[in-house]
């Protein structure tokens, strides 16, 4: 199966990865060849071209070669989120983690698993979707007045201030409760300066003793017992980091020239030699070496990558420690930092199906996301209840725009 391009980004990486290792096994196995020809897979194999030909009558949004539709309805009184992503003669199609698969129009063809109740769902979403042409098409301004009115808020995009997420979320992300006052307070102060980012004459050793900082700033990360203080930046690196470190351990120690060379030959060819404190693709801490913009040839910027507020406490430790050993780094995301930190930013409200690790990259910019919940995680972690009414909750969010359905002129 081709994958999807990077452009379809209605289309969750969380479903896609579920549905690529389905559409693997599917394809082998004599049992599966007797289910790929049962009645009932065919039956919603009908019933999925019926879902792709009612999407079709609605306007797509086009973006890089791709067509895409995003569509909220109710199927049996649930409120779902139905996308499609048309690429290349293949309709990749969503219901969060109800459904995922794919249809191939020229051939009739599906990828993916689809089940007995597969079908009974898709023939719903057919209905829905037929009711909701025929309302389009006769007033699209008052059936999207009626849209935003009734539409669940777990569907919905939006932002909240994080202190008001504080109150309604007390025991949610409180960095600012494992980071002591002062260290907030120097955070701030680092963040707000404009340090000195040129290491002149870099080498394989001196990037290590970087690390030997950075790890030591975080004692209780990496095991139960304090850090071996003996050990060198070398051998907690080899202890610690990802492990695949595109040969740099092999760079001979003390040379600068050795290490340039490395930087510009091989030094991504093998892995990860930044992810020095390991962790997901969105929750690693990255210690990185880049070319400085001026300076000499063996001059470099160190620069401390963390965006993930899962590891906010340890990184602002991290730069800490950096500073005060003297050591020069460029700090990224420093905007970002510094919001959170304040707490000046807004928190994100994405759907539920919609993964909260990457959520905050379906936000722009200016609104200052860096952190997602769920509508419905605003309960007492105690309780389960609410710490104010859902209306007061619903009311206070900052919504974004939905994009009005319109449907294909005959």
């Amino acid at each position: 199966m081709e994958s999807p391009p990077p452009s379809l980004k209605r289309v969750e990486s969380f479903w896609l990865t579920a549905f690529v290792s389905n559409s693997l096994l599917a394809g082998t196995g004599r049992a599966t060849m007797r289910e790929n020809r049962s009645p009932h897979r065919q039956q919603a194999v009908a019933a999925l071209r019926g879902v792709v030909a009612a999407v079709e009558k609605f306007k797509p949004e086009s973006s890089l070669g791709d067509r895409s539709w995003s569509i909220s309805l109710k199927t049996g009184g649930v409120w779902r989120q139905l996308e499609v992503t048309e690429y290349q003669g293949a309709y990749y199609v969503s219901l969060g983690r109800a459904l995922q698969c794919a249809y191939r129009k020229e051939q009739d063809k599906v990828e993916g698993t689809l089940r007995i109740k597969d079908k009974l769902l898709l023939l719903q979403v057919s209905d829905a979707l037929a009711e909701i042409h025929h309302k389009v098409a006769r007033d699209p301004v008052e059936y999207h007045r009626e849209l935003l009115r009734t539409i669940s808020p777990t569907l919905r995009f939006g932002t909240i201030p994080r202190q008001l997420c504080k109150i309604l979320l007390p025991e949610w992300n409180r960095f600012d409760r494992e980071l002591s006052s002062e260290e907030i307070r120097a955070s701030i102060s680092l963040l707000e300066r404009d340090a000195p980012k040129i290491f002149p004459g870099m080498t394989a050793n001196a990037y290590f003793e970087y690390c030997r900082v950075a790890y030591l700033a975080n004692p209780t990360t990496h095991g139960n017992g304090a850090l071996d203080l003996s050990l060198s930046g070398r051998e907690l690196y080899s202890r610690f980091a990802d492990g695949r470190d595109g040969g740099l351990r092999a760079v001979a120690p003390d040379s600068a020239e050795a290490f340039r060379s490395w930087y510009q030959t091989a030094r991504m060819s093998d892995g990860h030699p930044w992810e020095i404190y390991r962790g997901g693709n969105s929750t690693h801490i990255d210690l990185g070496i880049k070319s400085a913009t001026s300076g000499g040839d063996n001059d470099f910027s160190v620069y401390l990558c963390a965006f993930s507020s899962l590891r906010l406490v340890e990184a602002c430790r991290i730069a800490l420690a950096l500073h005060s050993a003297g050591l020069p780094f460029e700090w990224l995301d420093k905007e970002s930092y510094l919001d959170r930190l304040r707490g000046e930013d807004n928190v994100g409200i994405v759907p539920n199906d919609c993964p909260l690790s990457y959520g905050s990259q379906r936000f722009p910019a200016e609104l200052k996301v860096a952190d997602c919940v769920h509508y419905d995680m605003f309960r007492d972690y105690n309780t389960g209840k609410p710490l104010a009414s859902w209306a007061a909750i619903k009311g206070i969010i900052s919504w974004l725009p939905i994009r009005p359905l319109m449907v294909v002129s005959r």
